[in-house]
């Protein structure tokens, strides 16, 4: 069961990944839960002013923000821009989103073996509104583009990043 609207904004952004977006609510709902009398435009500088200070969750917020138009122009490159960030601070959301980003080359080169990274990553952890299997098999259609060698190389990259990122405790 749903508890917030900003669990119901994630489901939907991730399920925009699957099926054609639907572009107002994805975001608006996570905005609407941060200032909900005030709506999108008296939330954003909050929200901005969050993410350029690196909170991960705001981060990955404004990226999807700029990937749907809501509220800003309708920006890939700086979705993209926003997604790594927090995919940087191990945002499992925000990774599943930057590897869905370089599977389909929108605002940055398409690139199979970056998205193969971020996207197992992702699979590494448990996200609110996708199903695992889900995860897997953007990952696993990333890995049937590249060839063995392309894939041991990123297999080992991703290793390297859990060893210097241990899952914290629950």
């Amino acid at each position: 069961m749903l508890r917030n609207g900003k669990q119901l904004a994630r489901m939907l952004l991730f399920a925009s990944a699957l099926v054609p977006p639907v572009p107002l609510l994805l975001v608006s709902l996570q905005l609407q839960a941060q200032a909900p009398a005030k709506g999108i435009d008296a939330a954003l500088p909050g929200l901005l002013a969050k993410a350029k200070a690196g909170d991960a969750s705001a981060q990955w917020t404004v990226g999807g923000m700029y990937e749907y138009g809501i509220g800003v122009p309708q920006d890939y490159a700086l979705a993209a821009q926003w997604f790594r960030k927090a995919a940087e601070q191990g945002d499992a959301e925000a990774q599943f989103n930057l590897g869905l980003v370089y599977s389909r080359g929108s605002g940055v080169p398409q690139d199979y073996a970056e998205a193969y990274f971020w996207l197992d990553l992702a699979a590494a952890e448990i996200i609110d509104g996708v199903k695992q299997d889900d995860v897997n098999e953007f990952r696993d259609n990333a890995a049937s583009h590249l060839t063995p060698a392309d894939l041991s190389r990123v297999q080992e990259r991703a290793r390297k990043w859990f060893e210097d990122h241990p899952a914290k405790p629950q």
